[in-house]
């Protein structure tokens, strides 16, 4: 008879354990890792410029960030996404040149939403001086030791219009139709004794 209480009782511990498991693990669900894209164009390029970039040229910023992690401007209607956080990466594609993280001079760019989710911009600097680049702006070209350009620049815009994102999703149906199957099968253990 002790055995067999024991037994009940370590049992419906179990059960309950993985009840609140998955509630709690539920729970943490909420914020969701966003995959991203926008493309951009080239409107003007230096014959011979260091990216082998010509006009018309597209150019990708691509990567994934946590859309619940973010700071508002000063007027509260732009959402800043900061790329110097663990959870966030961002490489950006342009000509023969790939960018990443590492390589801005704050170790991560910004990516810019407006508050309805359009996008609106990135800040990066290349910390790299030849040849520099500064996504803002697009400015850039090799440089020498005081700072005068040369002649290999390239200018572009983004387009606001190419964002796209992996829109992010709530907890996933699969854990709570795990928790309502513990608990039936809980419901039809107890019915039996």
């Amino acid at each position: 008879m002790e055995i067999k209480m024991k037994i009940k009782l370590t049992h419906k511990t179990a059960i309950k354990s993985l009840i609140c498991a998955t509630l709690l693990t539920a729970s943490q669900a909420q914020a969701a890792l966003v995959d991203f894209s926008v493309n951009g164009t080239i409107g003007a390029a230096a014959s011979g410029n260091s990216w082998g970039l010509e006009v018309g040229n597209l150019f990708t910023a691509s990567g994934q960030f946590d859309d619940s992690i973010f700071t508002l401007d000063t007027d509260g209607s732009t959402k800043i996404f900061d790329f110097t956080s663990s959870t966030n990466n961002m490489t950006i594609s342009f000509g023969n040149t790939v960018y990443t993280d590492e390589m801005d001079v704050f170790d991560g760019a910004n990516m810019f939403l407006t508050a309805s989710g359009v996008f609106d911009g990135i800040s990066y600097l290349s910390d790299s001086l030849n040849p520099e680049f500064e996504s803002t702006g697009f400015v850039g070209g090799p440089y020498d030791v005081t700072g005068t350009d040369y002649a290999g620049f390239v200018d572009g815009t983004w387009d606001a219009g190419s964002y796209t994102q992996v829109a992010a999703v709530p907890v996933p149906a699969a854990i709570w139709l795990f928790g309502s199957g513990l608990l039936g099968l809980a419901g039809i253990g107890r019915r039996k004794h």
